[in-house]
Order: C-alpha cells, then sequence, then structure tokens
C-alpha cells in the first residue's frame, strides 16, 4: 500500500458485505484509512486510538495486543460497541508504512463475530505495505 500525496490526514477503502437477509441489522465490513499525522511512535498512535476506543460512549475495550504485518510491527485491540438494539464487536489493527499510520478496522455483529475474525485477520496480514528503510520507521515504543 502507497498511500497518495495528500494533505487530507485520513485516506479510507471500505469494504462492506452484502444483506444476508431483511433481518440483517448490520453488514460486515473492513475498512483502511492512512492518517499522515506526527505521531511519535507506533505505540503512541495505538495509546491515542486506546484512549478514543474508551472515551467512546457504549464502546468497551475488550483486548490489546501486538502483531507483525508484512514484517511490520503492529498493534491490535478488540471492542464492543453496544448501538441500539446492536451489538458490534470490532477489531482494530494500528500499524506504519510508508512515512504513514494506518488503521484497519473490522467490524461485525457480536453475534457473527467468531466467524468472520478469521477472515478479518487474513485481510490485514495479506497487507503490503512495501515499507521504507527501517531507520525511516519509527520504533514501535518510545517516550513520548
Amino acid at each position: 500500500m502507497v498511500p497518495p500525496d495528500s494533505p487530507d490526514p485520513f485516506t479510507a477503502v471500505i469494504l462492506i458485505s452484502p444483506s444476508d437477509s431483511p433481518e440483517d441489522h448490520f453488514r460486515e465490513q473492513v475498512g483502511i484509512s492512512i492518517e499522515y499525522r506526527a505521531y511519535s511512535s507506533l505505540k503512541s498512535f495505538f495509546d491515542t486510538v486506546s484512549r478514543e476506543v474508551r472515551n467512546t460512549p457504549g464502546v468497551t475495550l475488550t483486548n490489546s495486543g501486538t502483531s507483525t504485518i508484512d514484517g511490520q510491527p503492529a498493534y491490535w485491540l478488540t471492542y464492543l460497541w453496544r448501538k441500539e438494539d446492536d451489538e458490534i464487536e470490532g477489531l482494530v489493527y494500528l500499524l506504519y508504512g510508508k512515512n504513514a499510520f494506518f488503521r484497519i478496522i473490522c467490524l461485525s455483529e457480536s453475534k457473527k463475530f467468531e466467524e468472520y475474525q478469521p477472515l478479518f485477520q487474513n485481510i490485514a496480514h495479506s497487507l503490503i505495505l512495501n515499507p521504507q528503510s527501517e531507520s525511516n520507521n519509527p520504533p514501535l515504543s518510545q517516550s513520548q
């Protein structure tokens, strides 16, 4: 993935599943956004996103950890979002490559999340970031 030349801090691609039936109230989705903000490190990006999730009404951060995508360090987190009559579960990957921070968000109804989670993980881990040299990538963590 190569970010376009753009002053906009967000560039996004969103993939949305078709409705399974008229009773299907939520369509599963995967979104990839590129953020051109000056975080001091990937850890700083993770801390900011974690704080955003914790401060969102109706959302509970349920788990988090580290991973790698295309050989690059990444953070992930899962959350539960209670919205009106729906309960949505989310999986977010955060990573850095090619001078930009990437946020991959995968969402489904909670009752279908275990079914979709392997697909979400495969999509996230299929990304090729084509990173610049190691010296241009911020460390996984750094004092802020």
